[in-house]
């Protein structure tokens, strides 16, 4: 008759620790780290330096006489009308005017406010 051994008898056991074999997936789970009060001030204030410059683009845009009057029309309208007429206006002034389609600050040159 066999006498009733176990492997532990043999092998040392490491309290603890399980089986490679017994071990469930554990979940993954990516941590996010949490945005601090001041890391979301100062991703607003670059937000508003960002709309600030390109305010500024747009009214160096709106001072340059080259690209045509600009007073009583959009600037996508002042745009295109530079474009039919080969004056080379930026595509990076349209691109941020059709991105900011909504925006009347971005829409409506710097005279707009003002009656005529």
């Amino acid at each position: 008759m066999m006498s009733s051994s176990k492997v532990t008898d043999y092998f040392s056991v490491k309290k603890g620790h399980e089986s490679k074999l017994s071990k469930k997936p554990k979940s993954q789970v990516k941590h996010v780290p949490k945005i601090t009060e001041s890391q979301q001030t100062d991703s607003n204030k670059h937000a508003e330096k960002l709309h600030q410059k390109q305010l500024n683009v747009l009214r160096t845009f709106d001072m340059k006489w080259e690209y045509g009057p600009c007073v009583g029309v959009s600037r996508l309208e002042r745009w295109q009308h530079a474009d039919q007429h080969n004056l080379n206006p930026p595509l990076a002034i349209k691109k941020l005017i059709e991105d900011h389609s909504t925006d009347e600050e971005y829409t409506q040159c710097v005279w707009n406010s003002y009656e005529l």
